[in-house]
């Protein structure tokens, strides 16, 4: 007994050897080296620095300390933070694929266990993806035929402004457009602006959007065991089920016949279609067609929605830009002019203000990447992300990337 003790401890010692050998034959070079940042405490990481409100301005503030590139710790959650153009253009332009990958976020696993376009991943992910891509394409998106029913609904939302003669109206109604025609895509027909069906779905959208949004949310993500013990996902969830109820109804009664081999005239009668065919793996499944139906409503309404909204409001806070805006549209389209896709490049004022109302808002802040490769960045080695599931839940840290741009005066 005593010499196959010996034998055992004789042979941890030359594993134990083994391993100190290879640590320091290692290259330093393939170690990973993270940005500098703020200490975290133990559990909280840096919690105590970013509050529940404003995180954007916590980590503009963060910035001006430790440079473009830090790194804050979410919990145990190790995050690396890029802020400001240069960094962020590297992170997007240079990296390719590297920086594509999203980890699984415990809110969203919990919505769409695993289905989906947007959360999803694997093949389902690719599956799904490449299919949307086809079938918007096939459905005309950037097409000729898509710009007559986006100026069609451009009528439509007219006629409810001038409906208010000059008086204060609500805000929601300049969402109400770009909605129909993602409903249109969707479902093949848009709806009547004061269809019960239509007003309810929007209003619903609006408070899930809220509450993702929300420091429950925020805490239920960084602490997803503590989240689901104290039922912090449950209001979040309950207005989902609510939407989904809304799209099934749709799903059953507002879409056209099955075509016999004919192209899709929506993106749900594609789905539905490619759920005949052969599907193995059932990522065509009802679930599923529910689940991706799902995401294209909520990506597709309140991000443009919100983008609008905000454009107004900017405007109106300057005036001077309001006034460049209209300058330029008088001068490149004339009087009782349309726009159309073709003048775009005859707008560079109008584009570029736009796109800075959607730098400036910082349009859904809380969406992080993780690198897919070990990537140098910024002067550091990130390391490839890794993560383990059980249960749809993500059980190990990996590594997240977000990106934060200063916001600047229009």
């Amino acid at each position: 007994m005593a010499l196959l003790l010996l034998g055992v401890w004789g042979i941890l010692l030359l594993l134990g050897l083994w391993g100190l050998l290879q640590g320091c034959t290692r290259s330093p070079s393939l170690a990973p080296r993270w940005p500098p940042g703020p200490r975290p405490l133990p559990f909280l990481g840096n919690l105590h620095l970013l509050g529940v409100t404003q995180q954007d301005r916590a980590l503009m503030e963060l910035s001006e300390r430790y440079g473009p590139m830090f790194t804050i710790h979410l919990g145990s959650q190790k995050t690396v933070v890029l802020s400001g153009y240069e960094v962020v253009r590297e992170a997007l332009v240079g990296t390719g694929h590297e920086l594509a990958d999203r980890p699984p976020i415990p809110i969203f696993q919990h919505i769409q266990r695993g289905g989906g376009i947007f959360f999803s991943s694997g093949a389902r992910w690719r599956a799904g993806r490449q299919f949307t891509v086809r079938t918007l394409q096939s459905l005309g998106v950037q097409q000729p035929s898509m710009v007559g029913k986006v100026l069609q609904e451009l009528a439509c939302l007219k006629g409810q402004l001038d409906s208010y003669g000059g008086q204060p109206l609500p805000l929601a109604l300049l969402g109400w457009a770009p909605c129909n025609i993602t409903f249109t895509l969707l479902f093949g027909q848009r709806f009547d602006y004061q269809d019960p069906v239509f007003v309810s779905l929007l209003s619903l959208i609006d408070q899930v959007m809220v509450l993702l949004g929300s420091p429950g949310i925020q805490l239920f993500n960084t602490f997803p065991r503590l989240g689901a013990f104290l039922r912090l996902h449950r209001p979040v969830l309950s207005k989902i089920e609510e939407v989904r109820t809304i799209l099934r109804t749709l799903l059953e009664t507002r879409r056209p016949p099955l075509p016999t081999g004919g192209p899709a005239q929506s993106y749900v009668e594609a789905l539905l279609q490619q759920g005949q065919e052969d599907d193995p793996e059932d990522m065509f499944g009802e679930a599923n067609v529910l689940a991706c139906t799902l995401d294209m409503v909520m990506a597709g309404t309140e991000t443009t929605a919100a983008t609008l909204q905000w454009a107004v409001f900017l405007m109106v806070k300057h005036p001077h830009v309001q006034g460049r805006v209209q300058e330029e549209l008088d001068r490149v389209l004339g009087p009782g002019q349309l726009p159309q896709p073709e003048h775009q490049r005859a707008l560079p004022y109008t584009s570029a203000v736009l796109h800075e109302v959607q730098r400036y808002i910082t349009l859904l802040p809380h969406v992080p990447r993780c690198t897919a490769a070990d990537i140098q960045l910024g002067g550091y080695l990130l390391p490839k992300s890794s993560w383990t599931r059980r249960s749809g839940r993500p059980q190990a840290s990996s590594t997240q990337t977000t990106f934060w741009t200063r916001r600047g005066a229009l």
